[in-house]
């Protein structure tokens, strides 16, 4: 038997210390050109959202044509504050999905999207449609940036969490690797035979009723299972 390991407060203050350098380390290095990219991207589907729509003044005209847009449609969701979320709109709407043939085929579906996205609209970015008027040139290129920088910072938030989920995902295999641990195919474990052998690990598998990004059958034949989680928030650390 193996002795398990014991941490000392100065250990947990060193790794500590080591995982806030890396984090400024990784955040420093991530370039803005990512963040630029997704912007000019996003602006420039702002400004064709509004010249489709006439600056939204015609949203329920137009409805079917944006909804099956794909393009369109995503940044549809960011006119409301907050955005709407593609899962919420379908909740909301009693759609079951949103698929280009669906709404292109029904209109009473389009037609209570549009309505529950006006219901939403944030009004301090597009404050004319709620008084019923034409926007001025600087309040359409507010929204537009506006929108653009919303949209560009939940992608690349979106982006940076799944990065780090995967960087840490991909140090515990090489950690488990370098333990002289093997590593098999994926499975569904709902009993101990159906588990990888002893030594054995397998990557993102359905245990008993739940995933776990790592089944482990360590080397005293017991199932470890085990869950990679990512965040930079000191509380959930």
């Amino acid at each position: 038997m193996i002795r398990p390991p014991r941490w000392s407060d100065e250990d947990f203050e060193r790794d500590r210390t080591e995982a806030i350098a890396i984090f400024r380390h990784e955040r420093l290095e991530e370039p803005l050109e990512a963040y630029l990219e997704l912007f000019d991207k996003y602006q420039g589907i702002f400004e064709e959202l509004l010249e489709t729509t006439v600056d939204l003044s015609a949203l329920r005209q137009k409805g079917t044509e944006v909804l099956t847009d794909a393009r369109l449609l995503e940044t549809l969701r960011y006119v409301a504050g907050p955005p709407i979320s593609t899962d919420d709109l379908k909740t909301v709407a009693e759609a079951g999905s949103l698929n280009r043939a669906r709404l292109r085929d029904d209109t009473a579906l389009t037609e209570k999207i549009v309505d529950l996205i006006l219901l939403a609209l944030d009004r301090r970015r597009f404050p004319w449609i709620s008084e019923d008027r034409e926007p001025t040139e600087g309040e359409k290129l507010a929204s537009v940036v506006a929108s653009a920088a919303l949209i560009a910072t939940q992608r690349l938030s979106t982006a940076r969490r799944h990065q780090g989920k995967r960087a840490q995902e991909q140090r515990v295999e090489d950690a488990l690797l370098a333990s002289g641990f093997k590593k098999v195919p994926t499975r569904l474990v709902l009993t101990s035979s159906q588990a990888p052998a002893i030594g054995e690990f397998c990557g993102e598998s359905v245990f008993g009723t739940r995933k776990a990004d790592f089944i482990i059958r360590l080397w005293d034949q017991r199932l470890m299972a085990l869950e990679c989680k990512v965040s930079n928030s000191a509380l959930n650390s």
